[in-house]
């Protein structure tokens, strides 16, 4: 269990006090190894640290953020990515889905709680598939992001 919560995580935030909040939640949760990005090219040149979650807030330009999910999940598909939208336009969560995220939920006062449900899916997930056969791998991925 406890190797779940040192999952290497990569926090994409461009507001101060938000992605403290992010972190705190984070470190309440019981993560640890987690690594801090004001924007989506940063977070890019750091890939090479092998990040298992990435926590992508929409950034002011919605567009600039789907291209870099995009770009992330063309490098390496099997990261987790959670993208947290601005209530603004419902579509981008949509877009962010259809380019690979694993999971959003929209910012707003329930942040720590809807975080905390993101997390446990990825856990529950890894979890799933360390008990899966590998050849049933795929199927169970591609069924549980549907």
């Amino acid at each position: 269990m406890e190797h779940f919560k040192n999952l290497n995580i990569h926090l994409i935030e461009e507001n101060k006090i938000s992605r403290e909040r992010f972190l705190t939640y984070l470190r309440d949760m019981g993560f640890s190894n987690i690594s801090t990005f004001n924007c989506g090219k940063e977070c890019m040149l750091s890939l090479n640290e092998r990040p298992e979650v990435i926590i992508m807030s929409q950034g002011a330009e919605a567009w600039e953020s789907l291209i870099y999910l995009k770009k992330i999940k063309e490098i390496n598909p099997d990261i987790y990515v959670i993208f947290v939208a601005d209530k603004k336009d419902t579509s981008v969560p949509v877009s962010a889905q259809n380019f690979g995220a694993f999971d959003y939920f929209f910012k707003g006062y329930q942040l720590e709680s809807m975080l905390h449900i993101s997390m446990q899916k990825v856990l529950d997930v890894i979890r799933l598939l360390n008990f899966t056969p590998v050849k049933s791998r795929m199927s169970f991925m591609s069924f549980y992001t549907l």
